[in-house]
Protein backbone atom coordinates (compact mmCIF):
# COMPACT_ATOMS: atom_id res chain seq x y z
CA UNK A 1 0.00 0.00 0.00
CA UNK A 2 2.82 2.40 0.86
CA UNK A 3 4.48 1.59 -2.46
CA UNK A 4 1.26 2.44 -4.38
CA UNK A 5 0.90 5.78 -2.54
CA UNK A 6 4.53 6.65 -3.24
CA UNK A 7 4.17 5.85 -6.93
CA UNK A 8 0.91 7.81 -7.13
CA UNK A 9 2.48 10.83 -5.38
CA UNK A 10 5.55 10.81 -7.62
CA UNK A 11 3.39 10.44 -10.72
CA UNK A 12 1.27 13.42 -9.66
CA UNK A 13 4.38 15.50 -8.98
CA UNK A 14 5.87 14.64 -12.38
CA UNK A 15 2.61 15.57 -14.14
CA UNK A 16 2.51 18.91 -12.33
CA UNK A 17 6.14 19.71 -13.17
CA UNK A 18 5.81 18.67 -16.82
CA UNK A 19 2.46 20.39 -17.47
CA UNK A 20 3.27 23.48 -19.56
CA UNK A 21 -0.04 25.16 -18.72
CA UNK A 22 0.71 25.41 -15.00
CA UNK A 23 1.57 29.01 -14.13
CA UNK A 24 1.77 30.27 -17.69
CA UNK A 25 -0.27 30.83 -20.82
CA UNK A 26 0.50 30.92 -24.50
CA UNK A 27 1.88 34.45 -24.15
CA UNK A 28 4.21 33.58 -21.32
CA UNK A 29 4.06 33.71 -17.57
CA UNK A 30 1.28 35.62 -15.88
CA UNK A 31 2.53 38.65 -13.99
CA UNK A 32 0.39 40.73 -11.69
CA UNK A 33 1.99 44.15 -11.90
CA UNK A 34 0.50 46.90 -9.81
CA UNK A 35 -0.41 49.82 -12.12
CA UNK A 36 0.92 52.48 -9.71
CA UNK A 37 4.44 51.50 -8.71
CA UNK A 38 7.61 53.26 -7.49
CA UNK A 39 9.56 51.33 -10.15
CA UNK A 40 8.00 53.50 -12.87
CA UNK A 41 9.84 56.48 -11.37
CA UNK A 42 13.23 54.87 -10.73
CA UNK A 43 14.07 54.78 -14.44
CA UNK A 44 13.96 58.59 -14.65
CA UNK A 45 17.20 60.59 -14.50
CA UNK A 46 18.40 61.34 -10.97
CA UNK A 47 17.71 65.07 -11.08
CA UNK A 48 14.05 64.49 -12.06
CA UNK A 49 13.63 61.77 -9.41
CA UNK A 50 14.95 64.17 -6.77
CA UNK A 51 12.46 66.88 -7.79
CA UNK A 52 9.58 64.40 -7.60
CA UNK A 53 10.78 63.12 -4.22
CA UNK A 54 10.88 66.72 -2.87
CA UNK A 55 7.33 67.39 -4.07
CA UNK A 56 5.69 64.05 -3.37
CA UNK A 57 5.66 61.70 -0.40
CA UNK A 58 5.76 58.03 -1.44
CA UNK A 59 5.59 58.65 -5.22
CA UNK A 60 4.09 55.89 -7.36
CA UNK A 61 3.33 56.12 -11.07
CA UNK A 62 1.97 54.18 -14.00
CA UNK A 63 4.02 53.46 -17.11
CA UNK A 64 2.37 56.46 -18.78
CA UNK A 65 3.80 58.96 -16.26
CA UNK A 66 6.64 60.01 -18.52
CA UNK A 67 7.50 59.90 -22.19
CA UNK A 68 10.49 60.93 -24.25
CA UNK A 69 10.18 63.55 -26.95
CA UNK A 70 12.86 64.21 -29.57
CA UNK A 71 14.66 60.96 -28.82
CA UNK A 72 15.91 61.37 -25.28
CA UNK A 73 16.57 65.11 -25.24
CA UNK A 74 13.19 65.94 -23.64
CA UNK A 75 11.14 64.12 -21.02
CA UNK A 76 7.45 64.95 -20.57
CA UNK A 77 5.84 64.18 -17.21
CA UNK A 78 2.08 63.54 -17.12
CA UNK A 79 1.04 64.04 -13.49
CA UNK A 80 -2.38 62.41 -13.94
CA UNK A 81 -0.38 59.16 -13.81
CA UNK A 82 1.35 59.95 -10.48
CA UNK A 83 0.15 59.28 -6.95
CA UNK A 84 1.66 60.80 -3.84
CA UNK A 85 0.79 58.27 -1.18
CA UNK A 86 -2.86 57.62 -2.02
CA UNK A 87 -3.78 60.92 -3.66
CA UNK A 88 -3.04 62.87 -6.79
CA UNK A 89 -2.16 66.36 -5.56
CA UNK A 90 -1.17 67.66 -9.01
CA UNK A 91 -4.62 67.46 -10.57
CA UNK A 92 -7.99 69.13 -10.24
CA UNK A 93 -11.15 67.41 -11.49
CA UNK A 94 -10.50 68.90 -14.95
CA UNK A 95 -6.78 69.57 -15.41
CA UNK A 96 -3.43 68.04 -14.46
CA UNK A 97 0.10 69.33 -14.29
CA UNK A 98 2.46 68.48 -17.16
CA UNK A 99 6.16 69.32 -17.22
CA UNK A 100 8.80 69.15 -19.91
CA UNK A 101 12.44 68.66 -18.95
CA UNK A 102 15.20 69.27 -21.47
CA UNK A 103 18.69 67.76 -21.45
CA UNK A 104 21.56 70.25 -21.38
CA UNK A 105 24.87 69.88 -23.18
CA UNK A 106 26.27 68.51 -19.91
CA UNK A 107 23.60 65.78 -19.91
CA UNK A 108 21.54 67.13 -16.99
CA UNK A 109 17.78 67.60 -17.24
CA UNK A 110 16.19 70.92 -16.26
CA UNK A 111 12.61 72.15 -16.32
CA UNK A 112 11.85 74.02 -19.54
CA UNK A 113 8.04 74.11 -19.50
CA UNK A 114 5.27 73.60 -16.94
CA UNK A 115 1.56 73.74 -17.81
CA UNK A 116 -1.86 72.33 -16.97
CA UNK A 117 -3.69 70.22 -19.52
CA UNK A 118 -7.21 68.84 -19.62
CA UNK A 119 -7.57 65.31 -18.34
CA UNK A 120 -8.87 62.88 -20.97
CA UNK A 121 -11.84 61.92 -18.75
CA UNK A 122 -12.79 65.60 -18.31
CA UNK A 123 -13.00 66.24 -22.06
CA UNK A 124 -16.38 64.50 -22.36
Amino acid sequence: MLKKNLIFGLSALILILLNPSTGSSKGGPITLEEPFSPEHITSLPLEIRQIIANECKEPRATREFFSYRDGTSEIVLHYEHLLCGISNVFCTPKVCLHQVYGRSAQGKYTLIQSFYATQPEAEH
